[in-house]
């Protein structure tokens, strides 16, 4: 006989969570974006607050440089609060701040 009320095994739970989480956050920070290009300074930190940390990783790795990976992580947040309102959607946010990132990156590199 096939019990029905039996629970879903650990793994396929901790997937489906974690697909939930992932869309979750990616809908969080298109409203953040959307906030960020209404003039929001909260939801400006909060999309800091969530990036920084891998984007600075990134960028570090990237220049090899901490100081100079620091001033590219303002540049990088710089543009997004300027830029909020042109932001269309076809990536997620993460995409975006990350192909900042590697513009500013090769920018500063190409001009050493």
């Amino acid at each position: 006989m096939l019990n029905l009320s039996s629970r879903p095994q650990p793994a396929g739970l901790a997937a489906v969570s974690a697909t939930a989480a992932t869309a979750r956050e990616t809908s969080s920070d298109d409203v953040l974006v959307e906030q960020i290009a209404a003039g929001s300074k909260l939801a400006m930190q909060a999309l800091f607050a969530r990036h920084r940390t891998y984007v600075y990783r990134w960028l570090l790795r990237f220049v090899s440089d901490a100081t100079l990976a620091e001033d590219l992580l303002s540049e990088v947040f710089l543009d997004v609060w300027c830029q909020a309102a042109r932001f269309q959607h076809r990536s997620s946010v993460s995409t975006w701040l990350m192909a900042i990132a590697r513009h500013k990156a090769l920018s500063a590199l190409l001009n050493c």
